[in-house]
Order: structure tokens, then C-alpha cells, then sequence
């Protein structure tokens, strides 16, 4: 579901990262890693993605969204 909070594992190194769901389909999602703001597509067959407990869900994001002029 876009918008929610999940546990991914990175395609680079393979360890496991707080993640929101950009988007979804039926063989891929896209999340933003929310600590470190990076993305990744996650192969849905993976299973690379899980859910997080709620103690996880209340932490807040560490990473925000900025820019340069």
C-alpha cells in the first residue's frame, strides 16, 4: 500500500532498512528508505519486504526532504 511503513532490504548490500512504499504492482515496489532517503525496486518474489513492529512505526524519519538553490 503507498504511504505505508515497512521493513526492506537494500539491493546493494542486502541488510534490512526502515522503508516507505512509493508505489506498488503486482511484481515490484518502489520504496524511499526513510532514514536515508535513497529508493530502491524491491522484486516482490523476494520477499524483501516486511512489516514492522510498532515500537519501529513510532520513531520518527531521520532523513528530510531538502534541496539547494
Amino acid at each position: 500500500e503507498p504511504g505505508s511503513l515497512c521493513a526492506a532490504r537494500y539491493t546493494i548490500d542486502e541488510e534490512w532498512y526502515r522503508a516507505e512504499v512509493l508505489d506498488a504492482d503486482s511484481d515490484i515496489t518502489t520504496v524511499r528508505f526513510v532514514d536515508f532517503g535513497n529508493t530502491d525496486v524491491i522484486d516482490n518474489s523476494s520477499e524483501s519486504l516486511k512489516t514492522l513492529p510498532p515500537e519501529l512505526l513510532a520513531i520518527d524519519k531521520y532523513a528530510k526532504k531538502c534541496s539547494l538553490n
